[in-house]
């Protein structure tokens, strides 16, 4: 693919662009996970998530990241997703840095998030971010196809201002 022209833009709500790529995540979860989805669907609402991210290529909205209140300090990453034809360009990783700098900018002190334990490229992408696994919380504590993961964004140590 020749050199893409990719634009980050940073949304305080939920926008059109990103509840349709929502329903492409959906659908694409569906259709790897078949019925078991449904079970997951539940946690995936938008309500609540005040900070996403949206790649845009040539104005096509092709991939978004957000995050969610999970409790003080922690924030849960939501909603990671990119069309798969522009998948293999760092697209994602650069959503979750600027997702990251969101966080940090709101002194928050870790982000967590879940996902499929079959979905290799996902966990590879964490693992790259330096998101160590962790015992599944919340909602996905029983959830044996679940993989929860945990990064550190702001050491309080460093931060005695």
């Amino acid at each position: 693919m020749h050199e893409m022209n990719t634009n980050y833009v940073y949304f305080n709500s939920v926008e059109k662009d990103f509840e349709i790529l929502s329903l492409e995540l959906d659908e694409e979860l569906t259709r790897k996970k078949g019925e078991l989805q449904s079970t997951y669907n539940q946690f995936n609402k938008l309500t609540g998530i005040n900070d996403v991210i949206i790649a845009y290529v040539n104005s096509e909205a092709v991939g978004c990241a957000a995050i969610k209140f999970f409790d003080k300090g922690t924030f849960e990453v939501k909603r990671v997703f990119v069309k798969e034809k522009f998948r293999g360009f760092g697209i994602a990783t650069e959503m979750m840095i600027r997702i990251e700098d969101i966080a940090k900018e709101k002194g928050l002190v870790s982000l967590i998030v879940e996902t499929y334990k079959d979905f290799s490229s996902a966990i590879n992408l964490y693992k790259k971010l330096s998101y160590e696994i962790i015992e599944n919380y919340g909602q996905y504590k029983d959830m044996e196809k679940s993989i929860c993961m945990r990064k550190i964004i702001n050491d309080n140590k460093k931060n005695n201002n």
